[in-house]
């Protein structure tokens, strides 16, 4: 056994087999290094595309929220008018009626004189 470890051709051998097996744990922990960055960078990518959904969602919920005062607004807006017109139609008939009333009482006046 001392001759086998004083032979060079097997230290040889044995120093290539100590190199390979270094490098093989070299690759292996700069595997699991980039499996790490990589998981991480997926963790996060996933965090950015949640917050993206979620912020979409908001403004959709403010769209529709925006939509529906719209809507109530319109709503509003149209009975207000309706009673605009309605309040316009009834001061003109009030009108007329006074007229045609200062109208009769003045062909009175004029009728008794």
């Amino acid at each position: 056994m001392k001759r086998e470890a004083q032979d060079p051709l097997v230290r040889l051998k044995q120093q290539e087999i100590d190199l390979r097996a270094m490098e093989t744990m070299m690759k292996q922990k700069e595997n699991q290094q980039q499996f790490q960055k990589d998981t991480i960078m997926d963790a996060e990518k996933m965090d950015l595309e949640r917050d993206k959904l979620e912020a979409q969602t908001s403004l959709d919920v403010m769209k529709a929220g925006v939509d529906i005062d719209k809507q109530e607004n319109a709503d509003a807006m149209s009975m207000l008018k309706e009673n605009i017109t309605t309040s316009r139609e009834a001061m003109k008939e009030q009108s007329q009626e006074r007229i045609a009333k200062a109208k009769s009482n003045g062909q009175r006046t004029n009728k008794n004189k």
